[in-house]
């Protein structure tokens, strides 16, 4: 269940989460369940979410690095 506005808007089938001045996304392989990144702050953290998670998520590196390492055939 999304945790907020933020969360519900979320497009990135790789989004898990968002917390306080972190972003939560699927692991990029089977032994790492989670990459958490980390903002200075939260407009940073926002910012990140509407043009990445929201948006073009194509475009975002741990999105791109998931795809080549567990779903590139």
């Amino acid at each position: 269940m999304p945790d907020d506005s933020r969360s519900r808007e979320t497009k990135c089938p790789f989004y898990r989460r968002c917390e306080k001045y972190q972003l939560h996304c699927e692991g990029y392989c089977d032994s790492i369940m989670t990459v958490i990144l980390r903002f200075h702050t939260l407009d940073n953290l926002n910012r990140h979410m509407a043009i990445f998670c929201m948006g073009r998520y194509d475009c975002c590196e741990i999105y791109r690095i998931i795809m080549e390492t567990k779903y590139s055939d």
